[in-house]
């Protein structure tokens, strides 16, 4: 009889290990996560009400979604009218590797994007935009390969476009309208983008051929810029000869992202492409 409740009572607790929700992220993440919160709010998001403490799971916080494994994937908190920084991206990055999407679009955040970003390098959705971002485009973002969108329209962000970020293979939407960028806009491979704006800023020079469907509405507002779509053209400037223009077609970087060289086939292609992420920055 004892041999019987001794295996009953295995079994029982094997049922409620099974069972009981185990711990998304380890205390160190918890605490990186819960510093991200505090820089991003000032200090001043109710934790008792949402979440983003060290006492509860991630998993059930206000804006966190987690995978299969209980590993926090996403984090989406837009219109919260958060007026804190950006400023512990780094430890968050370092701590919670499985992050693959932020979203803050929509609040009042402040500061310049931190380099420490860079460190988020399961990165596939960065989205910024409708802040009081400052400063440059931080050149750590090239290390991201795996981003698919970057939106960081409506800010103060200033400087140059790194001349990197088009070379990102995967890389299909950039929105960085209204803001303050300077300098040239890189070669993208524009067949292979499915959003592209950066328009009213003050970027310069000739615009790269083959901006496909992108009409005037994506570069307008920029005095310095020159060339199709755009009316104004580009006195004194010829563009090189052919032969030193490397086709992106032929780019082993760019192989297997045209997702949108054609109206219908496109499309299919960049849902396929980018699955769950793409579903995330429309929804989220």
């Amino acid at each position: 009889m004892a041999v019987v409740q001794f295996i009953f009572s295995l079994l029982l607790i094997s049922l409620i290990t099974q069972i009981a929700p185990s711990t998304s992220e380890t205390e160190a993440a918890k605490q990186s996560l819960v510093n991200f919160m505090t820089n991003l709010s000032g200090g001043n998001f109710p934790t008792h009400k949402y979440g983003w403490n060290t006492t509860s799971d991630p998993c059930r916080w206000l804006g966190v979604h987690c995978d299969g494994s209980q590993s926090v994937m996403s984090i989406s908190l837009s219109g919260f009218r958060f007026a804190g920084t950006l400023d512990a991206a780094g430890t968050l990055c370092s701590a919670v590797e499985s992050l693959a999407v932020l979203i803050l679009r929509n609040n009042t955040i402040s500061g310049e994007i931190p380099e420490s970003l860079g460190n988020c390098t399961g990165l596939t959705i960065l989205a910024l935009d409708d802040n009081r971002f400052t400063g440059p485009i931080p050149g750590s973002i090239l290390r991201l390969r795996d981003l698919t969108a970057l939106e960081i329209s409506h800010n103060e962000i200033s400087g140059e476009i790194p001349e990197g970020l088009a070379g990102i293979p995967r890389l299909v939407f950039f929105l960085a309208e209204n803001n303050r960028l300077s300098g040239a806009i890189p070669r993208f491979d524009f067949r292979a983008m499915a959003r592209f704006n950066v328009s009213n800023n003050e970027l310069v020079g000739p615009i790269p051929e083959g901006t496909g469907r992108f009409g005037a509405e994506s570069f307008g507002g920029n005095p310095g810029l020159c060339g199709k779509p755009l009316e104004n053209s580009c006195p004194g400037w010829a563009p090189p000869p052919a032969s030193e223009v490397p086709s992106p077609a032929e780019s082993p970087e760019q192989k297997g992202t045209g997702f949108c060289s054609g109206a219908g086939e496109g499309w299919v292609g960049l849902v396929s492409a980018l699955g769950f992420s793409f579903l995330l920055i429309r929804f989220f």
